[in-house]
Parts: C-alpha cells; sequence; structure tokens
C-alpha cells in the first residue's frame, strides 16, 4: 500500500491539488460484522471518474490506502464506500473508525 513520508505527502498534495478533493463523512453504517458502508460528500464536481476506477484516501500522515466507490455522483456530491474491517492494518482501522 503506498506510504510516503510526512514531507513528501504533503508536497504531493500541494502539487496535486487539483486531483485532491476534500470531503466529510456524511453516513456510516455496518450492513454485516465486517462490512460497512460509509457515505462522503463533498464538491466533486471537477472530478472525472469512471465507473471502476479507484479512488484515493489519505489516511494519516503517512500512509495513503485505494478504494472502489460503490456509488459515485458528481451532481448530488456523494460516493459511498463499502470497506471489508479485517482489521489487519491501517486502512481497515481507519475505515471503521469513520462516524
Amino acid at each position: 500500500m503506498p506510504s510516503l513520508p510526512k514531507w513528501l505527502a504533503n508536497t504531493t498534495e500541494k502539487l496535486l491539488k487539483d486531483q485532491f478533493h476534500p470531503v466529510e463523512v456524511t453516513g456510516a453504517a455496518l450492513i454485516a460484522p465486517e462490512l460497512k458502508r460509509v457515505t462522503f460528500s463533498g464538491n466533486l464536481s471537477k472530478t472525472q471518474f469512471q465507473p471502476g476506477q479507484v479512488i484515493e484516501f489519505r489516511i494519516n500522515e503517512t500512509d495513503f490506502r485505494h478504494y472502489t466507490p460503490s456509488v459515485f455522483d458528481i451532481e448530488k456530491g456523494i460516493c459511498e464506500v463499502l470497506f471489508y474491517l479485517h482489521g489487519k492494518g491501517p486502512g481497515s482501522s481507519w475505515a471503521a473508525n469513520l462516524k
């Protein structure tokens, strides 16, 4: 999984700021003991998302994780991701704590 020194992760976000879109969690629900659906909202109008593509989240100061959304609606400004909570890494821990 992608991991960068903090200074490089910060620099990458600044240099590629047009490709990073701030979102906030607007919904989260366990749909099975190890499966969580999270809805993110934000201004997605500048994205060019195609079904099957991945989106990237910076989950802490040094780590990034890629996920494939189950819903991506540019007009409504929402995307949903189903997270498998296997408990074996920073991405799973990050997703488990989303509220």
